[in-house]
C-alpha cells in the first residue's frame, strides 16, 4: 500500500516537473522570437 502512494507521488511529481520545463522551455523560445522582432524593427527604422 504505502509503495503505490510512494509510487503515485513519484509520477506526480516527475509529471509537474516535466511540465515546468517544458513551459519554460517555451518562454525561451518566445524570449528568442521577440528579440528577433525587436531587431527586425529596429533596423527597419
Amino acid at each position: 500500500m504505502e509503495s503505490r502512494f510512494t509510487l503515485i507521488f513519484l509520477t506526480d511529481g516527475v509529471t509537474f516537473v516535466l511540465h515546468e520545463f517544458h513551459v519554460f522551455i517555451d518562454h525561451l523560445f518566445n524570449l528568442k522570437f521577440a528579440v528577433k522582432e525587436l531587431e527586425r524593427s529596429a533596423k527597419r527604422c
